[in-house]
């Protein structure tokens, strides 16, 4: 029976399903690999095992289960990540440690609960009507207001901070959500007042912000207020709207980006659910990134010139370099895509399956007030398009823009590749560099061949007599207690060992020696009994079919071969300390020593 929360979430989520909601997975063998979240590569070094139901990447070393990789990828404490899991799980955490009760979880808290008193003020309030009405006047019902739980905030300076004050929390704590501001010398008041109130949620359904639409009249107020930068709210890792439309985004393989709040409920309500908001931000790497682990495909359906906005253009560059296909959609004139749906559902429809490739569309913008004619617009036209073809990563769809300008403007396309090599590159995203991995700890030759040895072993137990070839002193004191340990179990178990491995009962999947090897083990380390499923799994990554006879003939050679190092590694460390020894005899002139480990060394070598 399973009492520990822990465990119960264990049992109800695989760790490859969790990992495929963040990045593509590929089978290889018994497991599965892809390229490495936490460090750029362009060879996939990070596996993750089904069966262990633990993940590791070989490149940077980091790994684990499936909290280790939650709070990796989330940059989130344990506590954070079992609440997360536990939602997922369907697990109830009943009596919370105070451990668990984060400074996270607490602005979390206090931000859902101001979300609901907002919702239910716009429902009940009669200073609510305004807001209701403008919702009707929007043509938002009440079912997708209730979906989007949308709120209203009365024109009160201490309406919200007192109802959350008398719940418990303290005005700091409030003020740290963002949702009340303290000017020197005053008191705390609250940031909302008379606005129409939107829940911003994370991709994971909790409220980190809000933002507020003035209902005032007076110009001088502004339109639209957010919560500032918070513990738990960053706009530029933010997509309005993600959490609900994620489904359907990975279902369509497209991500609709609109610029504001009232985009997305409007395209909802009408059941178009794959639109996303960047919160009228161009897109950032963080933004970017999220969108990534739904669909590589985008289209941007903004009120603006994208050819000429800077800021936007930036982060549309940025997109076409991490690998993103951009499209637009071109809205019609002074039209938003809440307007086209207001007016008329087909015409935001139409909008979106017209959208075009970005490239076409700034080359559309690029020729569409020039003359091909004149040199001075040829010139302005290569100046813009240019700099755009050389972010694309691709470099077949690069070759296919270069021939298409080089076709419009009547020129080379050799001139336009040597123009490409010399137009500055753009600063490419922290990931997509090829990064150093630092290690803590210098990793030598002998543990190297060392882990290769066991791992082989463990994978291929018909082999494991080999290490009666080797001896503890060849392993460094990090492997020598699972050398020790692994060869003892064999010792005691050799007859059973054989005959499983002959009647070809034992597999690398979990056969009854290992498992039971590894409850012994568990019994002395459980660092070791981690170790030893790591090294398996660096094996299979290698040898995918571990029932195949030319595969195990394969490992039978590469073992032979670890086994012929670990013994000349040993002879030089050997011969490393008697050098060291006879410099030190020589210096206190002890000849008898010198001749002495003269006659070893030559022995050695």
């Amino acid at each position: 029976m399973l009492n520990s929360p822990i465990d119960q979430i264990k049992s109800k989520i695989d760790i490859v399903e969790l990992i495929q909601e963040y990045i593509p997975l590929k089978k290889a063998g018994v497991n599965y690999k892809a390229l490495c979240p936490f460090h750029s590569e362009k060879t996939p070094s990070f596996f993750v095992s089904q069966d262990k139901q633990i993940w590791h990447c070989f490149g940077c070393g980091k790994g684990g289960g499936i909290f280790d990789f939650v709070m990796e990828i989330e940059g989130i404490e344990f506590g954070d990540a079992l609440r997360l899991l536990a939602k997922k799980a369907g697990v109830t955490l009943k009596r919370q440690d105070k451990a668990l009760q984060t400074k996270r979880a607490r602005l979390i808290a206090i931000l859902n609960l101001a979300s609901k008193y907002y919702h239910q003020a716009l429902k009940e309030s009669k200073a609510g009507k305004t807001a209701r009405d403008y919702l009707k006047k929007r043509k938002i019902d009440d079912l997708t207001r209730d979906q989007f739980r949308l709120g209203f905030a009365p024109n009160l300076w201490h309406a919200l901070s007192e109802f959350l004050e008398k719940k418990g929390y303290k005005p700091e704590e409030i003020s740290e959500a963002g949702l009340t501001v303290k000017k020197e010398g005053e008191d705390f008041y609250d940031r909302f007042r008379n606005r129409l109130i939107f829940p911003i949620w994370d991709v994971h359904g909790n409220v980190v912000g809000l933002g507020g639409r003035t209902l005032s009249k007076d110009e001088s107020v502004a339109k639209y207020i957010n919560t500032p930068q918070t513990l738990v709210y960053d706009k530029s890792r933010v997509l309005y709207g993600l959490d609900k439309a994620k489904a359907e985004i990975r279902r369509k393989n497209q991500a609709i980006i609109v610029e504001g709040y009232t985009d997305v409920i409007s395209s909802h309500r009408i059941d178009v659910s794959n639109v996303i908001s960047s919160s009228g931000t161009a897109l950032t790497e963080g933004q970017i990134q999220l969108i990534k682990r739904y669909t590589p495909n985008v289209v941007l359906a903004f009120d603006m010139d994208l050819a000429g906005d800077e800021a936007t253009r930036r982060g549309i560059d940025l997109a076409i370099s991490m690998g993103l296909g951009v499209k637009v959609a071109s809205l019609p004139q002074s039209k938003d895509p809440d307007e086209c749906i207001k007016k008329d559902p087909k015409i935001w429809l139409k909008t979106i399956k017209k959208a075009k490739p970005i490239l076409d569309y700034y080359f559309d913008s690029a020729f569409s007030d020039k003359d091909i004619n004149e040199v001075e617009d040829r010139k302005a036209i290569s100046a813009v398009l240019l700099p755009v073809i050389g972010r694309i990563p691709d470099k077949v769809e690069q070759a296919f823009y270069i021939q298409k300008l080089a076709k419009k403007l009547g020129v080379s396309e050799d001139v336009l590749s040597d123009a490409l090599k010399t137009q500055p590159r753009i600063k490419e995203p922290r990931y997509r560099k090829e990064e150093t991995i630092s290690k803590t700890e210098e990793v030598s030759e002998i543990d190297i061949v060392g882990e290769r040895l066991l791992a082989l072993v463990l994978v291929f137990p018909q082999y494991l007599k080999i290490l009666d070839q080797v001896k503890e002193s060849y392993f460094s004191p990090k492997l020598s207690p699972l050398y020790k340990n692994l060869k003892n179990y064999y010792n005691m178990n050799k007859v059973n060992i054989s005959r499983f491995c002959e009647a070809g009962s034992y597999n690398n999947k979990g056969g009854l020696e290992l498992n039971q090897f590894k409850k012994e083990l568990a019994k002395i380390s459980k660092d070791l009994v981690k170790k030893v499923d790591i090294l398996i799994l660096s094996a299979e990554r290698d040898f995918s079919d571990t029932k195949d006879q030319d595969t195990q003939e394969a490992a039978s050679c590469e073992i032979q071969d670890c086994i012929i190092r670990l013994k000349k590694l040993n002879l030089e460390n050997q011969r490393k300390k008697i050098e060291e020894e006879m410099a030190e005899a020589e210096e206190e002139g002890d000849k008898v020593k010198v001749e002495a480990l003269s006659k070893k060394f030559a022995q050695l070598s």
